[in-house]
């Protein structure tokens, strides 16, 4: 999922890019899911929560491991965020 997401926003800000250096207008939807955080890239031997903590330079063991629910929410309130 979160490997999708983040295609999706890079998409989106290689599309914005794209459309200024041609002249061409850009949906509003696409400038705002360009402007989104980009969420934490998650090995399959990672959990979620290991993946944040090495993004944000923390060591093993030593970060708050969030529920499925939270990561989600925080997820839900990121995109509402941008709409």
């Amino acid at each position: 999922m979160f490997e999708s997401l983040r295609r999706e926003i890079l998409t989106a800000r290689l599309k914005v890019t794209l459309d200024e250096q041609l002249g061409r207008e850009t949906s509003p939807t696409v400038k705002r899911l360009s402007m989104m955080a980009l969420p934490p890239t998650v090995h399959s031997d990672d959990s979620f929560g290991e993946a944040r903590a090495k993004q944000e330079g923390l060591h093993r063991g030593n970060y708050d491991r969030p529920s499925k629910e939270r990561v989600f929410e925080s997820l839900r309130r990121e995109i509402l965020l941008h709409v």
